[in-house]
């Protein structure tokens, strides 16, 4: 702001005389010398609020209640960034407020009428910064940009390699078990790096600019960052409280990754084998990660690393601020030497791990969910530099930033995750980046609520993709999938859809409970898995009773989420 804070405080005390407002009071009576004057008893703001670097704008109208009829009043402010013209809260023509030095400020305004007689409230002005379009915020301590996040990037490419390579497995290079359990691991694990130097299978049009992951980070893994094994900041201890797998406690989220592992390599070696795996209607099962009891091994642990990693990170470590020194309570000081704070890092960490590119916000749901056609069409990456390449630190949208799209696309009465989020993540970042400016200066309580307000838009808006791509999954298997079963002439590749969309509703459901803000309470998550089970029912004598519990697990999501009944029934 323009005034120094000493400057400040002097000044407020000399802002004694305003304009006065020919105010007509507020409320009925009349004007009559026979008639005892009554004070006036509250003043109103149309607003609150105001834009950073905006000095002379208008702020608020301001109503004054007073029981006098025809009464006219006198209006005072007692801070010197503010003035009253009339019945309009301004700020001082010299006066651009700016949140690196005060998110809120406080001001008190003071009626006097024409009696004399005066009334005082006090209001808080929340300063909102002014968020740019895309993810692109320069240093406040060096030269050039101040933005970084690629071990979430890399991190999300080693799932989805870790995914490509389920897919693709030979079944006849893997003669035991423990073969076919050490290739998988050396995605999951990633001993020595040897996945980080394995070339990539993400395809793009045009190709990928990072032939390996090394090239995206140098030594990330997936296995470190699952919930449990980076345990600071977590709101629960993952060794004893995971939920939605076998009893409570009986697995830990790696253990559970691995148990998915060693299910695909039981598969593989038994269709290397006899391949005796038929489904209940007698249809081979000819994917070796397909389960004779309906599970997709593949679905199932992509989606729930993408909870127990990539959300559990996102939102339980560096969106948080339960821990001093972590998430929104890491210190407003240079990182080292690099052109960033550990506070704006912190964000940033958590925004590569939604895995939503910088120009998010250019993106069409249809582009996010893979859909635009036409000679112009997009999809969910784009060559946005147009140097011939794709970065996937910058221009590839990874995890739960396409759901978001896609859940917008399929909405009957519309929602807007996707934008939301990011809208969300530009305002922390663009907070962050501002109190830069101050680096060394601790962020204040009332800029660290409002960074902490936004963060929890920005995870509430998370949440409500996965939530509502766990409702759109449900309604497949209870929609298409289910009643083929039960009619019992059903095909291998309509088991194959059903063993698909059941894990992946699973998998996604899983990571519900990595967030300690989560509308849905650990009760009504409990009762959801117990309903869905850990493999969907494929008796057909028991499928309606299925079904109806498949229902109920949704309800459970439509309350907690407050989702549309038309979505509910139709994503």
């Amino acid at each position: 702001m323009l005034f120094i804070k000493n400057q400040k405080n002097i000044l407020s005390l000399a802002v004694a005389a305003a304009l006065t407002a020919n105010l007509v009071a507020c409320g009925g009576g009349s004007d009559s010398p026979t008639v005892e004057n009554t004070a006036p008893s509250n003043i109103e703001l149309s607003a609150t609020a105001v834009k950073e670097n905006m000095a002379g704008v208008d702020v608020a109208t301001i109503t004054v209640t007073d029981s006098d009829a025809n009464d006219t009043f006198s209006i005072t402010v007692d801070n010197a960034d503010f003035t009253v013209s009339g019945t309009t809260l301004k700020l001082a023509t010299n006066a651009a407020l700016s949140f690196a030095d005060d998110a809120v400020e406080q001001i008190n305004l003071t009626v006097t009428d024409k009696a004399g007689a005066t009334f005082t409230k006090a209001f808080d002005i929340t300063v909102l910064v002014e968020a740019p379009t895309t993810y692109t915020f320069e240093s406040q301590l060096t030269t050039g940009s101040s933005v970084s996040y690629s071990g979430q990037v890399a991190r999300h490419a080693l799932i989805q390699e870790l995914t490509n390579f389920i897919g693709s497995m030979n079944v006849d290079d893997y003669l035991t078990k423990q073969a076919a359990v050490d290739a998988l691991n050396v995605y999951f694990i990633d001993t020595d790096d040897a996945a980080s130097d394995k070339p990539l299978t993400i395809s793009t049009t045009p190709g990928v600019l990072q032939a390996t992951v090394r090239e995206i980070s140098d030594g990330k893994n997936i296995v470190g960052k699952i919930a449990g094994n980076d345990t600071a900041g977590q709101y629960k201890d993952w060794s004893t409280d995971l939920i939605g797998w076998g009893a409570k406690g009986s697995v830990t989220p790696q253990g559970l990754v691995e148990e998915f592992i060693g299910l695909i390599a039981d598969q593989i070696v038994n269709k290397n084998g006899v391949n005796d795996r038929v489904d209940p209607a007698g249809n081979p099962i000819t994917s070796h990660y397909v389960t004779t009891s309906g599970l997709d091994l593949k679905q199932l642990t992509q989606k729930f690393l993408l909870g127990s990693v990539a959300y559990s990170q996102g939102i339980d470590d560096y969106l948080d601020s339960d821990l001093a020194g972590k998430g929104l309570l890491s210190d407003n000081v240079q990182d080292g030497t690099k052109p960033y704070t550990k506070l704006e890092h912190q964000v940033d960490e958590g925004f590569g791990y939604f895995g939503a590119a910088r120009d998010y916000a250019s993106y069409t749901d249809s582009d996010l969910a893979g859909k635009s056609t036409g000679d112009n069409a997009r999809s969910f990456y784009h060559d946005t530099d147009t140097d011939g390449s794709i970065d996937l630190n910058s221009e590839y949208n990874f995890g739960n930033s396409t759901n978001a799209g896609k859940r917008d696309l399929g909405a009957t009465v519309a929602t807007d995750f996707s934008q939301d989020a990011f809208d969300a993540f530009l305002t922390l970042r663009t907070m962050a980046n501002n109190l830069a400016k101050n680096a060394g200066e601790p962020a204040s309580d009332e800029q660290i609520a409002a960074m902490q307000a936004e963060s929890l838009k920005a995870s509430n808006a998370w949440e409500l993709a996965i939530a509502s791509t766990v409702v759109h999954y449900i309604n497949d298997v209870v929609n298409d999938d289910l009643p083929l079963i039960k009619a019992g002439a059903y095909s291998a590749t309509d088991f194959a859809n059903l063993a698909k969309h059941w894990s992946e509703l699973k998998g996604f459901a899983l990571g519900l409970q990595f967030n300690r803000f989560s509308p849905l309470s650990e009760a009504d998550f409990t009762q959801f898995h117990s309903l869905v089970g850990d493999a969907p029912v494929i008796e057909s004598a028991n499928v309606d009773a299925y079904i109806a519990d498949l229902k109920t697990a949704r309800g459970l999501l439509a309350t907690a989420y407050a989702f549309d009944s038309q979505n509910v029934e139709n994503w």
